[in-house]
């Protein structure tokens, strides 16, 4: 009888102490948001896992919706910065290209804490009257009527809620500010 204890001991300890995988279904909106308004990197997914910021292997396209397969592991041990799942992008299922009637919300900040306030905002950067560049990923232009608003966030004097169109996997196109 104790070798048969052991036996079992032997084959379910592992499993017990194996890592749980769960693969998933879930919606990459075609934007990004902010993280704790420090990188411009959220992936915006609508997901029953709220955990999920980063996917290996995933590529994001502005203006392109897409509905993936994600590989959720669960950490035997919690990482230092509190991680406790892995998330890893498996397969695309479908994608859904944006057209420039469909509109998004995204922060605008003229620049964030880890920015020198000696140096040009790391964040907004002028590129040419009325084009921005957003945390060196996309371009916003910037129609006459919003370019003082603009100017006033670059400068670090607001923040606001910029509402966008798409105009290319490159470029958005302020049409205006939520308040």
């Amino acid at each position: 009888m104790k070798s048969y204890s052991l036996l079992l001991a032997l084959f379910f300890f592992p499993l017990l102490n194996a890592q749980q995988v769960v693969i998933d279904t879930v919606i990459v909106e075609p934007y990004k948001s902010l993280q704790n308004y420090e990188h411009f990197r959220r992936l915006v997914i609508e997901s029953s896992d709220p955990e999920i910021e980063f996917l290996e292997g995933f590529e994001f396209e502005w203006g392109v919706e897409k509905k993936i397969i994600v590989e959720t592991t669960k950490l035997k041990n919690a990482l230092s910065d509190g991680t406790r799942y892995d998330h890893k992008y498996l397969t695309t299922i479908s994608k859904h290209k944006m057209d420039s009637t469909d509109t998004f919300s995204v922060p605008l900040i003229g620049d964030l804490y880890y920015a020198s306030a000696l140096s040009e905002s790391s964040t907004l950067k002028m590129i040419e009257e009325g084009k921005y560049r957003y945390f060196d990923e996309v371009v916003i232009i910037v129609p006459t009527e919003f370019r003082s608003e603009m100017r006033r966030i670059k400068d670090r004097k607001t923040n606001s809620l910029g509402l966008f169109i798409y105009v290319d996997p490159k470029t958005i196109r302020l049409i205006g500010f939520k308040r």
